[in-house]
């Protein structure tokens, strides 16, 4: 998969590293298994959930970057 990026679907996200379900569920997002994840974009949901679309891509990439350690 490729790089993630804001515009990302959350269900791409999840679909190709399911290491980043452990950042959902750290914060609270019920992201994974929601029924809009296939529509909504990092951005979106953290624009849903109150947070900065940067700090939630960041920790997406980071979770990403630790298990190709």
């Amino acid at each position: 998969m490729k790089r993630i990026t804001p515009n990302t679907l959350i269900e791409e996200v999840i679909e190709g590293y399911p290491q980043t379900l452990a950042v959902f569920n750290g914060l609270k997002m019920a992201c994974p298994g929601c029924h809009i994840s296939s529509f909504h974009t990092v951005t979106d949901s953290a624009r849903e959930y109150g947070l900065r679309a940067d700090e939630l891509l960041q920790a997406l990439q980071d979770a990403v970057s630790s298990d190709d350690v």
